[in-house]
């Protein structure tokens, strides 16, 4: 899936609770999901023979608690 920075920033809100709602309805006890991160992974496209960095970002955690959705 692709959610730029742009479109990502109002989706990954509504991303979170889609992935924590749906898999804890079909997962019970210690399977179910506590919280989750989304992360962004930043790759720039580099010149031939310069080292490509990649820089791992976190940019949403969302709790997954029934708990806190009250």
């Amino acid at each position: 899936m692709t959610l730029n920075r742009a479109m990502g920033g109002k989706l990954y809100p509504y991303y979170a609770e889609y992935v924590c709602r749906e898999w804890n309805r079909k997962h019970e006890g210690s399977e179910k999901l506590e919280s989750l991160d989304i992360f962004y992974m930043d790759e720039r496209t580099v010149p031939p023979g310069e080292t490509q960095t990649v820089e791992k970002k976190n940019i949403m955690q969302k709790s997954c608690s029934e708990e806190d959705e009250k």
